[in-house]
């Protein structure tokens, strides 16, 4: 399957937008451990910063940073929002948890942001989104399968899909099982439409492996994050050559993807 990038954009610690990953790069500096910095996100409602889980903040605040980087619109109301990630709204599934051993009840509005959709939701009723929406949690495989799904939906539904991939740092006691020490959020405005040739990069899905035997990813990740998995890929966007092969491996999957 062909497709093409139209936009993209990170965050991640020390890093806001395409402009300063791109002096990480051109510095051979590696992200470093962190959280994401909110301090420049800009809620777009009263209450929203208070109210909003991190995961929610962090979506949508990556979906400001595309718009800000790409000031024509590019993403219209009917088109496709697919949010991935490893453990989505984990922080507020343990408050949940908190509260019903300790105060035996659960605040409704708690419970909204519990679930792994939240920040998808969150960012459709924000941007008033009337399109459909996806949300893929498959390990360190999430996004090669969310790639996957987006470049299918942008073929089968004949529109953009916007892919924004995320990992939020656990709280305790979670963060004692779940290694992710390096927040991240990385976004792709993906189409169907080859017809513009000046305008996008074009790749074609070379080839899709899956149940395969591979030594675990999370080593060689970023914080051991399964959104470092797109990183190879804003790469070939921002630097990549026509006819490069981009690797995007999970821990069971292994997509194959060529720049043309």
């Amino acid at each position: 399957m062909d497709f093409k990038i139209m936009a993209a954009s990170i965050l991640a610690p020390g890093i806001c937008g395409l402009e300063e990953f791109t002096r990480y790069e051109h510095a051979r500096t590696d992200i470093g451990q962190g959280g994401i910095d909110l301090s420049r996100y800009v809620p777009q409602r009263p209450g929203d910063a208070r109210r909003a889980s991190k995961a929610a903040k962090i979506v949508a605040y990556l979906y400001q940073q595309m718009c800000a980087e790409n000031p024509v619109p590019f993403f219209g109301d009917q088109d496709i929002l697919l949010c991935a990630s490893d453990e989505g709204t984990g922080n507020v599934c343990n408050d949940v948890m908190r509260q019903i051993t300790t105060d035996h009840e659960v605040s409704p509005l708690t419970f909204t942001y519990s679930v792994h959709n939240a920040p998808l939701g969150y960012l459709t009723i924000d941007q008033k989104m009337c399109g459909d929406g996806y949300s893929v949690s498959m390990g360190l495989d999430t996004f090669p399968s969310a790639l996957l799904s987006a470049v299918s939906l942008a073929h089968t539904d004949n529109a953009n899909v916007m892919l924004i991939a995320y990992d939020v740092a656990p709280d305790s006691p979670f963060s004692e099982l779940i290694a992710v020490h390096t927040e991240m959020a990385i976004g792709f405005l993906i189409s169907a439409d080859l017809s513009d040739g000046e305008k996008g990069a074009h790749y074609r899905m070379a080839s899709v492996f899956s149940d395969y035997d591979l030594p675990s990813t999370a080593a060689s990740q970023p914080g051991g994050v399964s959104t470092a998995s797109a990183l190879p890929l804003l790469r070939s966007h921002l630097f990549g050559q026509a006819g490069d092969t981009v690797m995007i491996q999970g821990e069971k999957m292994l997509l194959q993807v060529k720049k043309q």
